[in-house]
């Protein structure tokens, strides 16, 4: 008995820190620029629309990214793939079986992709914001 409880205790655990990650992932792109405008000195001008844009760029193009490599992959599950089969011939096997992968498995890597487009759009967009902020007032 206690080591069912243990067991539940444990999986509970694992399921409370896979989600504090996935939440931590998800606002990535808002709490890391956040940081970054208020810790940064000098100060950046605009502080809001720092963030703003910087999570906006973040998820732009990680959709863009995402249609790239998503869409494509399922085009080919979806009309190559059955065809290959169909006509008997396996040399699209390995091809198949990652395409199939990829097009099952790609949320796996939203997150950390998230994560790495936030550090790495707040760091880009930080040393040019005060120019962009004052091409914008003139």
């Amino acid at each position: 008995m206690g080591d069912a409880v243990s067991d539940a205790a444990g999986s509970g655990l694992v399921v409370l820190g896979t989600l504090a990650i996935l939440v931590a992932c998800s606002l990535a792109p808002i709490l890391w620029p956040a940081v970054v405008a208020l810790r940064r000195r000098p100060a950046l001008p605009r502080r809001g629309l720092f963030v703003f844009v910087v999570g906006a760029l973040c998820h732009g193009t990680l959709g863009l990214l995402a249609a790239l490599i998503v869409l494509p992959v399922s085009a080919l599950l979806v009309y190559v793939v059955p065809q290959v089969e169909a006509a008997g011939a396996h040399s699209g096997g390995p091809i198949a079986s990652i395409a199939r992968l990829v097009a099952e498995y790609w949320w796996i890597a939203y997150g950390p992709v998230l994560v790495v487009l936030a550090v790495t759009m707040t760091r880009w967009l930080a040393a040019r914001w005060t120019r962009i902020v004052s091409a914008m007032a003139s």
